[in-house]
């Protein structure tokens, strides 16, 4: 009797600890026009491929995957098996279960980072999405900081903040980045002078990945700061109004959508570190990378069922 609770206890205390980890179950993604993948629970993965008849054993497979955690980065390993799952049927990054990945990932999209810090796979959750990647921002020839970090020839520039398949590096501020502002000017956007309104659906948004994430150095996460809440100001010159907004931001490397109520464009956009999680080691604030994204409703739909971002 002793026993059998000991094991029922040791299973539900398993249960908690892989539930209570970030993990993707829930979301899906579109992989191409004519298949998806869907994280089925904590360990599995259902890959669907609509091209494929009704009846057909390769119209839907299941995988299992593993996520591992070192420092605060998730790392995921696919388990393929060619005898179960056939080679030809089974899409390329499943193949690939030899390598494991940093995993980047939220509920419109996600990276696969291998181990030179480049971008291997992306996907996002629909095919209209997955057109335009994840990994933009328009204005960044006008990015300037107050303050960037410089260890000996490397600078931790805002440069860094762009870039959409590159993890080798991010940008840092000093002294937690207290008094110092980056600014981004979109005033000359080629659009600026249309509404700044988002039409019914539509999402705007900066993609914040917070913190100094690296393949191979994952302790640079929390042996730096990062930031916990962040201040935007947004001037309009050509109507002369100006907005604030303040996000509290999460202590996880993962994407994090910061939404706006209005289009982006047409705005000079001041940025400041308003307080930080503490670094272990370092006083340095890093952020690894800032996208802009503006989601229009039909980006968002997928055989004309709206799946994200409509509140």
């Amino acid at each position: 009797m002793k026993k059998n609770l000991f094991f029922s206890l040791l299973f539900i205390l398993y249960t908690f600890f892989i539930f209570a980890q970030e993990t993707p179950c829930g979301y899906k993604y579109s992989l191409n026009e004519n298949s998806n993948m869907f994280f089925m629970s904590a360990t599995k993965v259902k890959v669907s491929d609509f091209s494929k008849e009704k009846n057909s054993p390769n119209r839907e497979k299941t995988y299992d995957y593993i996520i591992s955690k070192r420092g605060a980065l998730s790392f995921i390993r696919m388990h393929f098996d060619t005898k179960l799952h056939g080679e030809y049927d089974t899409p390329r990054f499943f193949r690939d279960s030899s390598n494991e990945h940093l995993f980047l990932y939220c509920e419109y999209f996600c990276k696969f980072i291998g181990k030179n810090n480049m971008v291997v796979y992306e996907f996002a959750l629909t095919s209209q999405l997955r057109e335009f990647p994840f990994g933009f921002f328009k204005w960044c020839k006008t990015a300037r900081a107050t303050d960037e970090v410089v260890e000996g020839k490397i600078t931790y520039s805002v440069e860094n903040l762009f870039d959409a398949n590159n993890f080798t590096s991010c940008f840092a501020m000093s002294n937690n980045g207290k008094g110092e502002k980056v600014v981004f000017d979109s005033s000359n956007d080629d659009m600026a002078h249309e509404s700044s309104v988002l039409e019914n659906g539509d999402v705007q948004v900066l993609v914040l990945i917070s913190g100094f994430v690296d393949y191979n150095r994952p302790h640079l996460y929390k042996n730096n700061s990062r930031p916990k809440k962040i201040k935007f100001t947004l001037y309009n010159p050509h109507t002369k109004k100006t907005t604030t907004k303040v996000f509290d931001v999460k202590d996880t490397p993962q994407p994090q959508l910061l939404r706006f109520d209005q289009v982006l464009r047409g705005n000079v956009i001041t940025m400041e570190i308003i307080d930080v999680y503490p670094g272990e080691k370092y006083d340095d604030v890093c952020i690894s990378k800032l996208w802009e994204r503006l989601m229009r409703s039909w980006e968002l739909e997928e055989d004309g069922n709206i799946l994200f971002g409509l509140e």
